[in-house]
């Protein structure tokens, strides 16, 4: 499943959820059908990665500041070190 070529310059987009093949069409180039499947499978309520929010462009994840990835690291070293004990 997933993308393949079926012709020169000719892409089918299509994947299996729950034994349900869903067909998102074909395309000129390889791009634009990935990007197609990848629209259709997060509206599609019965694929297992669904989120039931309205999608937002530009979403960005706070990264951890030096002093929290400071701690953890501490943290995983204490965590080793108690395992090898």
């Amino acid at each position: 499943m997933g993308v393949t070529r079926i012709a020169p310059h000719r892409f089918r987009a299509r994947y299996t959820v729950n034994g349900v093949r869903y067909n998102v069409g074909t395309f000129k180039r390889k791009a634009q059908a990935e990007e197609a499947m990848a629209k259709h499978m997060w509206n599609n309520k019965h694929y297992p990665g669904f989120i039931d929010i309205p999608m937002q462009e530009n979403i960005t994840i706070p990264r951890p500041t030096v002093i929290e990835r400071f701690k953890s690291a501490i943290n995983n070293i204490r965590a080793n070190a108690k395992q090898k004990k």
